[in-house]
């Protein structure tokens, strides 16, 4: 890989800042050229120890910050090996929100599993923006997921690529890839919370309040006793549901409804002037009470009335 001394490079994923700084070091780069972030609040901190004179967002997530377009001339794309919930594949998702930094001739570099790129979503991708890809396996030593590297330069313009295999777009054996100029992006800034950022904040919000369950209101004591027709009431209306322990008796299981019923209430006949009559028939509507307990015997008895 040629570099070019007027160059920036990007790694939106760059853990501890260690493979980022092993390839601008080994390209001679400025580090004031190097863009990273990281989402993780650990390792954003130890980045910015590894990346000295560089630009580091951290904690931040990659689809959380704004970044200018066509900014860069190299991306180096270490995305999390994961499949994401719509069925497809975290490191395409990385790719479709890389590419647009990427200026036209420039140079992409995503390690994934050996099984990701000859996907049909991740090979139509690849074929559609890039050219001269090269599939590269990791050293057998290092290879613990079976990690390759696709190397690619993206086109001016996308293609159709609906019917494209990587194989159809390969470099030719020995191509050397070269970093074209960049100057940099303009706005690299971070828009967005991280997950642990947004649970801290609503820890210490005073909007919390509005989260947590209302207390039920306790029924007032009433003045004087009640009677039975106060009790068969509340009985049936489900306020006095549950077990009922009165003294020196077992205890009894009591559940109260009220439902509405209808009925006919009156049938009204009327005698038309030639003689034929029209029959009206009125249906109401009532509160039909109903008490149900169960003793511990499991013996039920019903109590219901109008």
């Amino acid at each position: 890989m040629v570099p070019n001394e007027h160059c920036s490079v990007l790694d939106p994923c760059c853990g501890e800042g260690e493979a980022i700084r092993s390839i601008y070091t080994d390209l001679s780069l400025d580090p004031a050229a190097v863009y990273a972030v990281e989402i993780d609040e650990t390792r954003a901190a130890t980045a910015k120890a590894n990346l000295p004179g560089c630009h580091v967002l951290g904690p931040c997530s990659f689809f959380g910050a704004r970044i200018s377009f066509g900014s860069f001339g190299f991306t180096w794309l270490n995305p999390p090996f994961s499949h994401a919930y719509d069925g497809g594949r975290v490191e395409l998702q990385f790719l479709e929100r890389a590419t647009p930094l990427l200026k036209a001739g420039g140079v992409i570099a995503l390690v994934c599993p050996e099984h990701v790129p000859p996907r049909y979503d991740v090979q139509r991708y690849l074929c559609q923006w890039f050219e001269k890809l090269t599939v590269l396996p990791f050293p057998e030593e290092i290879r613990e997921y079976d990690e390759v590297i696709v190397l690619g330069v993206k086109r001016k313009e996308p293609v159709d690529a609906r019917w494209m295999e990587i194989e159809e777009n390969a470099a030719p054996e020995g191509y050397v890839y070269a970093i074209p100029p960049s100057k940099g992006p303009r706005a690299f800034e971070k828009v967005e919370m991280t997950d642990e950022e947004v649970s801290r904040a609503l820890a210490v919000s005073s909007l919390r309040r509005h989260l947590q369950p209302v207390a039920e209101n306790k029924l007032p004591s009433p003045p004087l006793a009640l009677g039975i027709g106060h009790v068969a009431l509340l009985l049936a209306s489900g306020h006095l549901d549950g077990i009922v322990r009165p003294p020196d008796e077992p205890p009894h299981l009591v559940r109260g409804t009220a439902k509405k019923v209808q009925y006919v209430d009156r049938v009204d006949v009327t005698v038309n002037a030639d003689g034929s009559e029209t029959t009206k028939t009125v249906i109401a509507e009532k509160i039909l009470l109903s008490v149900r307990t169960v003793d511990v015997h499991g013996n039920i008895k019903t109590f219901a009335g109008e």
